[in-house]
């Protein structure tokens, strides 16, 4: 699902010659997703970096991306430990990702959020210690260790950015870390989403910075979700091309009554999603500063 558009080399040649953009493919539709400059792939070569932080998805997710810091990806490349505290992912929603999305269900996706963010805040933690109990048992597996994961504070925001094209959200995440036994501590962390439709496939972009990163995050957001919107332009659906993935149904705005999607359980997975996207990179950073104490 996830291939470079160029041939990749080997460990540090595949980032000295990196390629500039990842094709994704979200519900048999190929996107481009450029890479920000001073970003890299997180790949498979990158463990145990990479196994902790595609060790649990949100079951009705797909996770098809996760950059790093280039000089985070070529220190983890020469097994060195390190602390990623800045980190995007793109993730989409299985559900919604098998059709093809107008600019009307774009925009009732949109009034949704707007109307009932409290709502789906209020459902999304009645659903976390349940969720926090699986991330930790995933986790423990992946990584042969016994991990548990407890949440801590967690402040939403509101919608700070909503266009036609573009709505993003942020929070703030407070995780507590217990390895082994031991306690790692709690650490906090911002995160914001900015939720697109790219070639009429709705897709999460999800930006993670440190607690004090707000407007970096936000920016970071705003402007890789306008790469990928300027990279996967949207067409007329009569002109869309059948050859980059599944061929498009012409569909008016009523596709949510027709097809069962529920905005509401939608953006709320979405927002689970974003706290689990968190959740890893938090345990990643937590792990890379018990290492170093150790050392």
């Amino acid at each position: 699902m996830r291939r470079l558009l160029r041939t990749a080399l080997p460990f540090l040649l595949v980032l000295t010659s990196a390629a500039s953009a990842v094709e994704i493919e979200v519900g048999g539709r190929t996107l481009d997703i450029p890479i920000p400059e001073g970003y890299a792939e997180l790949t498979p070569e990158m463990s145990p970096t990479y196994d902790a932080m595609y060790a649990y998805v949100v079951p009705t997710n797909d996770r098809h991306l996760i950059l790093i810091p280039r000089e985070n990806a070529e220190a983890i490349l020469r097994g060195k430990d390190v602390e990623i505290g800045r980190y995007m992912m793109i993730e989409s929603e299985k559900q919604s990702s098998r059709f093809d999305l107008t600019q009307g269900d774009f925009d009732e996706l949109r009034s949704t959020m707007r109307g009932e963010i409290d709502e789906m805040w209020e459902a999304a933690r009645q659903e976390l210690p349940g969720v926090f109990d699986d991330v930790s048992e995933s986790m423990s597996e992946t990584l042969d260790a016994d991990i548990q994961m407890s949440v801590g504070e967690i402040i939403p925001m509101e919608v700070h950015l909503d266009t036609d094209d573009i709505f993003a959200f942020s929070q703030i995440i407070s995780i507590g870390v217990a390895l082994e036994g031991e306690d790692l501590g709690t650490d906090r962390m911002i995160a914001t989403v900015a939720v697109t439709r790219a070639r009429s496939k709705l897709i999460f972009l999800m930006v993670y910075g440190f607690e004090d990163d707000l407007e970096w995050t936000r920016e970071q957001a705003a402007d890789l979700a306008n790469q990928i919107l300027a990279a996967n332009p949207t067409m007329h659906e009569a002109q869309l091309d059948s050859t980059r993935g599944a061929v498009f149904e012409p569909v008016d705005d009523s596709i949510v009554e027709q097809r069962g999607i529920d905005w509401s359980q939608v953006l709320e997975r979405t927002l689970i999603g974003a706290l689990i996207g968190g959740i890893v990179g938090l345990f990643a950073f937590a792990l890379s500063r018990r290492r170093k104490t150790q050392d």
